[in-house]
């Protein structure tokens, strides 16, 4: 979660959609000239804005703010909340569980899910239908945390600005025209971080019809 008071705006960060690369790239925006991006952070609070506390435990940086905050939490800490532009970022669902998948792995030890390079092992050696069946298992037992809760005050959607993870360069580009953001890079690829690895990104990887079987779709769905 990101505040940033030059610019008027608020980012709502939303699980597995890049959103701590966007921090990354709008962090500039919310801190003092200087400030030097890093992947964890603690809470940062200055005349500029505010950085919510990202990829570090709750203790004293903490401040009451964390990157994954919803627009209730977020509203109760900032009175100008309804003033300030809010956005966030969205994908594909199907894309977006397929990413789950391999991050519980990781999470888990692998007691869960699939490491992205075990998925592709089993693509490589024309074994999809395992894969397919792995999957489904997964969606069988778990689900994505809700958005609904986290983008909705009241069940109507608090967020007027939509970034899409299939278009995120692009996206990013007309926002920066939009909201005459200055680039602190030559380019917005440039000044897009890639803090964590996307599967969409690597070489040889299952594609997503890959994992998708019939049944999975319908879970989905």
């Amino acid at each position: 979660m990101l505040i940033s008071h030059p610019y008027q705006f608020i980012f709502i960060k939303t699980v597995k959609t890049a959103g701590t690369s966007i921090e990354g790239f709008l962090e500039p925006y919310c801190t003092p000239p200087g400030h030097v991006v890093q992947h964890h952070t603690p809470t940062l609070i200055s005349p500029y804005g505010v950085v919510a506390r990202r990829g570090i435990a709750h203790n004293q940086l903490d401040e009451g703010y964390n990157n994954h905050m919803s627009a209730t939490e977020v509203q109760k800490r900032c009175n100008f909340f309804d003033k300030y532009k809010r956005l966030t970022v969205v994908r594909n669902p199907y894309d977006k569980l397929v990413s789950y998948f391999h991050f519980r792995a990781v999470q888990t030890d692998g007691r869960i899910g699939l490491g992205l390079s075990e998925a592709s092992a089993l693509f490589a050696a024309g074994e999809e239908g395992v894969l397919q069946r792995l999957f489904l298992s997964f969606l069988q037992q778990e689900s994505l945390p809700l958005e609904q809760p986290r983008l909705c005050l009241q069940g109507k959607l608090a967020v007027q600005r939509w970034l899409r993870f299939e278009n995120l360069l692009s996206d990013l580009e007309e926002l920066v025209a939009d909201w005459q953001l200055p680039l602190q890079a030559a380019t917005v690829a440039e000044q897009l971080p890639n803090f964590k690895r996307l599967r969409n990104h690597e070489n040889h990887t299952p594609p997503l019809d890959a994992y998708l079987s019939a049944a999975a779709i319908e879970l989905i769905n």
